[in-house]
């Protein structure tokens, strides 16, 4: 946050500037898919990659089912919007636990990682990768054999 010098305002703006800029932005994603005023949840793998979140295949099939459960297949804008706050949320912590999890990866402590190191480690630890997604996650980001690790968490 931005300190304003001498002007400290009683309501925080920055906060509700972001949800405002997010509520537009997921409006946006939902107008793409949206036909009768909902949208088919077999979108949402794109949507969500539409919000610059990479998830796992496995945590893609687990929220499609959720929401397949509980919405015939089909969300509207507020389904969707509830959604999605929830995901992006989540992922601000989840951040920081990513960078932190590479830099241990980081030797030089440069802010890159080797990508050969990181396919290795992801196609063998936690939840492993396959190696096509392994590919797709770092397909934009390899840059002569190094990845900058900001960009993927």
């Amino acid at each position: 946050f931005f300190f304003r010098a001498c002007l400290v305002p009683l309501v925080d703006t920055t906060m509700t500037e972001d949800s405002d800029a997010k509520v537009t932005q997921l409006r946006e994603i939902f107008g793409f898919f949206e036909q009768n005023g909902v949208m088919d949840i077999s979108n949402l793998p794109t949507a969500v990659r539409a919000m610059d979140l990479n998830p796992s295949e496995k945590q893609l099939k687990a929220w499609n089912e959720e929401l397949k459960q509980s919405n015939d297949g089909l969300i509207d804008f507020t389904q969707f919007r509830t959604f999605m706050m929830s995901i992006l949320d989540d992922s601000g912590d989840t951040k920081e636990t990513i960078m932190n999890a590479f830099k241990v990866f980081d030797k030089a402590g440069c802010g890159f990682i080797e990508t050969k190191e990181l396919k290795t480690v992801m196609m063998s630890m936690g939840e492993k990768y396959s190696e096509k997604e392994f590919d797709e996650l770092v397909r934009h980001h390899n840059s002569d054999g190094w990845i900058k690790y900001s960009d993927l968490a």
